[in-house]
C-alpha cells in the first residue's frame, strides 16, 4: 500500500484588520468606554487648568495625560509581571517628557537640543546642592510633566485593575487643589468642571460594584442598566455642581485653627524657602498671605502683593523696617551669606570699634499680626528682647601659608595678600624666627587677629589655636600670640587669620527659635544715622576690611555693559555720595512694574533690569543701585523688608501691611555706617541724610511727618484704611455679615428642601416595575424596625413586614410575589401588572412611613 506525502500546509496570514480587531477585544475594558471618557474628563480639567495658569511653556499637557491614561489602561488588562509593567511604564513616561521638554528649545538639532538640556539640569542640580539660586524653570517642567504622567498612570490602572475609585480620582484632586492654592480665587470655579466629573465616575463605579454583585448573586438585571445610571447621573451631578457653584462662599473666621495651622506647617518654613530659591523663575498668579524674607532673595518674575496686615509699629518717626539684609549677590538674586545667631548685646572676641557717629537710638514697639520668625528692625538694634538673637556674619578666615603655591595669593584680599608677600620674604630670610609674635603683629593689616599658628612635626602638619579674651588690647593680644608660640611644637609654616569684626556688630536680621505668634509685642532699641549730606560728602574711602572683604563682591559672569553703565552715570562725582546719588537718579527715570518676566536662566539679574526690561519692582531697584555701587568701589548691600506704612488715625501706630514689602540699597561710609538709599521710582526715603550740618535736633520724624508725605506701592493702592477697618473686631460690620449669612441661610434651606423633595420622590414615588417597588419596601421596611436578612425570601419578608404595616399585609405579599416572579423567572410580565404595582406600592408607602413616623415619634 502506497502512501502519499502530506503537502505542507500553506502559512497563516494575519490580516491587519485582524490584528485590530483582536487588539480591540484584548484591550476593551469590561468596564465600559464611557467610563473611560469620564476618567480622561476628570483628568482633561485638571491638566487644562494648570495650561490656562501658564506657570511655564511645558509640552502639551493634553497629550501627555491621554497617553499616560492609555498606558495605564494596557497595563491594566496584562495580568502578568506587573513589577515590570510599572517600571517601563515610568521609564516610558520618562523618555516622552524628556524628548517634549528638549523640542521646545528653538535649536535647530536634536543633539544640540539635548545637550543644551543636560547642561541646564546640571547647572540646577549644582545650584540646589551649593546652596545658590536658580531662574531656570527647566526642571519645573520635567516635574510638571512628571506629575501628569504618573498621576494619568496610577489613575487608570486603579480605576480598570482594581476599580478603586479614591485612588483613581485623588490623584487628580490633589494635583487640581494645588494648582488652585496658586492662582486668584477666579479660578475656583474651574474646580466646579472636575467635581463633575470626579461625581460621574463615583456614581458610575458605584454602579459597576453593583452590577459585579448582582453577577455573583446570580441576580438578572436590564442590559441598558450600566448606560442608563450613566444618563441619570450627568443630570443630578449637573445639577448639584450647579447648586454648589451658585452658593456664596464666606471662608469661616476661625483664628484658633489658622494659629494651629501655622504651627503645624511650621518645620516647612525651611524646605518653602529652599523651593522658593531653586522655582525663583515661576511668576505669581495671586497676593499670598504675606511676603518674608529669609537667607534667599531671588530675582523673581511677576508677584502679587496683598493687603493683610503684617505688624503694627509703635515708633515716634516713620522708617524703612528691615526683615534682612544680604551680602553675597548672585547673577540669579542674594544670598545672606553664612550668618550665625547671637544675642542683641553680643560682641566678638576679635571685635574693634566700628567708630561710627552721627548716631542716635530709637525705641519702637513692634506688634505681629502673623504667625512669623522674626520680626523688621531699623537700622542697627541695640537691644532685642528674648526669644530674640540677632544674624551675623561669621567672621572670614584665611590661612597665609609661609611657603605658598603659586597663585595661591589670587585668593586673598589685596591686604592679605601683601602680607603673604612680605612674611614669606621674612620666612625666607630667617627674620621671622626671631621674634615671631612681635613680627605678626607689625606685618598683618590692623583690623586683622592670628586665631591659629601651623606647624609641622615629624612629618606631621598640626594647628595651634590662639587664644584670645574680650576686650583685646595689644598686650593681650601679644601675650596669647606667644603663649600660642610656646605650645606649638615643630616648625612654624603658617598662620590662619580672621577680620576683627566691628563692635556693636553688624546686624543683617532678627531671628526667634521660636514662632512669634499674632498679638505678641516685643520693644526693641536701634540706632539711627543723623549724618548730614555734607558729612557724608566729606566721609573717608578708607574703608575696614569686614566691608571690603564682603561688600565689593561681584561675579566674574557679571555682564561688562553693567559695569560700564555704572562707570558713565557716576562721571563727574567726586565723592561717594555723589556717586550714590546719581545712580539713584537715573533710577528713578525707569519703570516701575510688578508683572513683569524673570531673568533668563542664563542671564543676569540686574543686566536683565537695566538692559532688557527697564522696568520692574522694588527687589530690582535696590538690586541694581548695590550691584553697580559695588562696581565703582563703593561697598553697598541689598536690603528688603517693609516700608513704613499708614499712620493710624487716633495713635502714633504704624500699620505695615503685604503691600508695604519694599526692597532698597544701603552703602557705608566710614565713621556714618550704613546708610539707607531709596532708587525705586515715585517713593523717597522717610527719614533720609539732611541737607544741613545741625545737631541732632532736626533729624527727620522726631517733630512728625505729615501723612501726606507717606507714600504707597504702585498699582496696589486698595483705598484709604486704617488698621481698625483691617482687622476683626467685635461688633464690626454686622450689617453685612447679617445680610450674607441670611443669604446664605435662605439658599441652604432652599437646597436641603429640594434635596429632601427629590429624594421624598425618588423613594416613595417612582416606583412602577416590581423590582423598583420591592427595593422601596426594603429602605422603608428597614425605617420601620423591619431589616431584609440576606438568605430571606422575597415572599418570607413580606409576609414578616406584614406585622408592621396592619391592613397593607395583601399588597406586601403581591409586591414580594410580583418581584420573585420577574426577578427569577417565569412568564413574562402580566397585563396591566404595572398598575397594579404602583396601586399596591402607594398603599405599602403610607403604612409604613406611618410606622416608621410612629417609631421616631418621642410619644411612643
Amino acid at each position: 500500500m502506497s502512501t502519499q506525502a502530506a503537502a505542507p500546509s500553506a502559512p497563516r496570514v494575519y490580516e491587519p484588520a485582524s490584528w485590530l480587531i483582536w487588539l480591540y477585544l484584548r484591550f476593551t475594558p469590561s468596564e465600559g468606554w464611557y467610563t473611560l471618557v469620564i476618567l480622561l474628563g476628570s483628568l482633561y480639567s485638571v491638566v487644562w487648568t494648570v495650561g490656562r495658569a501658564d506657570w511655564v511653556d511645558s509640552p502639551s499637557l493634553t497629550s501627555l495625560v491621554t497617553l499616560s491614561v492609555l498606558v495605564g489602561l494596557v497595563a491594566a488588562k496584562l495580568r502578568r509581571y506587573p513589577f515590570l509593567l510599572h517600571l517601563g511604564a515610568m521609564v516610558g513616561g520618562a523618555a516622552v517628557i524628556y524628548w517634549q521638554t528638549a523640542a521646545l528649545s528653538e535649536l535647530p538639532g536634536a543633539l544640540d537640543r539635548f545637550l543644551v538640556l543636560n547642561s541646564r539640569v546640571q547647572a540646577w542640580l549644582q545650584a540646589a546642592t551649593g546652596g545658590g539660586i536658580s531662574t531656570d524653570t527647566v526642571v519645573f517642567v520635567f516635574a510638571l510633566g512628571g506629575l501628569t504622567w504618573i498621576t494619568g498612570y496610577v489613575s487608570a490602572w486603579a480605576i480598570f485593575r482594581h476599580r478603586n475609585l479614591w485612588i483613581g480620582v485623588l490623584p487628580g484632586a490633589v494635583g487640581h487643589l494645588t494648582n488652585l492654592s496658586y492662582l486668584p480665587d477666579r479660578w475656583v470655579p474651574h474646580l466646579f468642571l472636575y467635581l463633575f466629573f470626579a461625581l460621574l465616575l463615583a456614581i458610575r463605579m458605584t454602579a459597576l460594584a453593583r452590577s459585579a454583585r448582582w453577577d455573583r448573586q446570580q441576580v438578572r438585571y436590564s442590559d441598558t442598566y450600566g448606560p442608563t445610571s450613566v444618563y441619570h447621573a450627568v443630570w443630578y451631578v449637573s445639577i448639584v455642581v450647579l447648586i454648589a457653584a451658585l452658593i456664596p462662599f464666606q471662608p469661616p473666621a476661625a483664628p484658633m485653627l489658622r494659629a494651629a495651622w501655622n504651627d503645624i506647617r511650621s518645620p516647612l518654613d525651611d524646605l518653602e524657602l529652599h523651593v522658593a530659591r531653586l522655582f525663583s523663575g515661576l511668576p505669581s498668579r495671586k497676593p499670598t498671605p504675606f511676603r518674608t524674607f529669609g537667607s534667599y532673595l531671588p530675582f523673581q518674575g511677576a508677584i502679587s502683593l496683598g493687603d493683610q496686615p503684617l505688624f503694627l509699629v509703635d515708633s515716634p518717626s516713620p522708617s524703612y523696617w528691615r526683615s534682612q539684609a544680604y551680602a553675597t549677590y548672585t547673577s540669579q538674586g542674594w544670598i545672606a551669606g553664612d550668618l550665625e545667631a547671637r544675642p542683641s548685646n553680643w560682641s566678638h572676641p576679635l571685635a574693634a570699634s566700628d567708630g561710627v557717629s552721627a548716631v542716635t537710638e530709637m525705641e519702637y514697639t513692634v506688634t505681629s499680626l502673623f504667625s512669623a520668625n522674626g520680626l523688621p528692625m531699623t537700622a542697627l538694634p541695640v537691644s532685642a528682647p528674648a526669644p530674640f538673637s540677632v544674624r551675623v556674619l561669621t567672621p572670614e578666615s584665611h590661612w597665609l601659608p609661609l611657603d605658598p603655591s603659586p597663585g595661591e595669593a589670587d585668593a586673598l584680599p589685596d591686604d592679605l595678600a601683601e602680607a603673604l608677600a612680605l612674611l614669606t620674604r621674612l620666612y625666607a630670610s630667617g627674620a621671622l624666627g626671631r621674634s615671631p609674635a612681635d613680627i605678626l603683629y607689625r606685618a598683618l593689616p590692623a583690623d586683622v587677629a592670628v586665631t591659629g599658628l601651623a606647624h609641622l612635626a615629624s612629618g606631621r602638619e598640626g594647628v595651634t589655636s590662639v587664644t584670645l579674651v574680650s576686650p583685646t588690647g595689644v598686650d593681650e593680644y601679644l601675650a596669647a600670640l606667644e603663649a600660642a608660640f610656646l605650645e606649638s611644637a615643630g616648625e612654624f609654616i603658617g598662620v590662619q587669620v580672621a577680620r576683627r569684626p566691628p563692635a556693636p556688630a553688624d546686624v543683617l536680621g532678627l531671628t526667634s527659635p521660636r514662632r512669634v505668634r499674632p498679638g505678641e509685642l516685643y520693644t526693641f532699641t536701634s540706632r539711627r544715622s543723623t549724618a548730614s549730606e555734607g558729612q557724608l560728602r566729606r566721609a573717608s574711602t578708607n574703608y575696614p576690611g569686614w566691608v571690603t572683604d564682603t561688600y565689593l563682591q561681584l561675579p566674574e559672569s557679571l555682564p561688562e555693559r553693567v559695569r560700564d553703565l555704572a562707570a558713565s552715570i557716576t562721571e563727574g562725582a567726586d565723592n561717594p555720595y555723589d556717586m550714590a546719588v546719581a545712580i539713584e537718579d537715573y533710577l528713578k527715570t525707569l519703570e516701575y512694574d510688578l508683572k513683569i518676566p524673570a531673568p533668563p536662566f542664563d542671564g543676569d539679574g540686574v543686566d536683565h533690569h537695566l538692559f532688557t526690561l527697564r522696568r520692574g519692582y522694588s527687589d530690582y531697584f535696590g538690586s541694581s543701585m548695590a550691584v553697580m555701587l559695588r562696581a565703582t568701589g563703593v561697598p553697598a548691600r541689598m536690603v528688603a523688608g517693609y516700608a513704613s506704612g499708614e499712620r493710624e488715625d487716633g495713635s502714633g501706630s504704624f500699620v505695615v501691611r503685604d503691600r508695604d514689602s519694599h526692597g532698597w540699597a544701603e552703602a557705608y561710609f566710614p565713621g556714618y555706617g550704613w546708610i539707607e538709599f531709596e532708587p525705586t521710582p515715585g517713593r523717597t526715603l522717610p527719614a533720609g541724610p539732611r541737607d544741613d550740618d545741625d545737631g541732632l535736633a532736626s533729624l527727620l520724624g522726631i517733630a512728625g511727618v505729615s501723612p501726606d508725605e507717606e507714600f504707597l506701592e504702585e498699582d496696589l493702592l486698595v483705598g484709604e484704611t486704617t488698621i481698625s477697618s483691617a482687622l476683626p473686631v467685635p461688633g464690626e460690620g454686622v450689617g453685612g455679615s447679617l445680610a450674607v449669612a441670611a443669604v446664605s441661610v435662605a439658599l441652604a434651606a432652599g437646597v436641603v428642601g429640594l434635596g429632601l423633595w427629590l429624594l421624598y420622590r425618588r423613594v416613595t414615588v417612582f416606583a412602577m416595575t416590581p423590582e423598583a417597588a420591592f427595593g422601596r419596601v426594603i429602605l422603608l421596611g428597614r425605617l420601620a424596625g423591619k431589616r431584609h436578612v440576606a438568605n430571606e425570601t422575597p415572599s418570607e419578608f413580606a409576609r414578616r413586614l406584614g406585622t408592621a404595616a396592619p391592613g397593607a399585609e395583601d399588597d406586601l405579599r403581591f409586591l414580594g410575589s410580583a418581584y420573585a416572579h420577574a426577578r427569577y423567572g417565569g412568564p413574562g410580565a402580566v397585563e396591566g401588572e404595572s398598575d397594579q404595582v404602583a396601586r399596591a406600592w402607594a398603599r405599602v408607602r403610607r403604612a409604613l412611613l406611618l410606622r416608621a413616623l410612629w417609631r421616631l415619634s418621642p410619644l411612643r
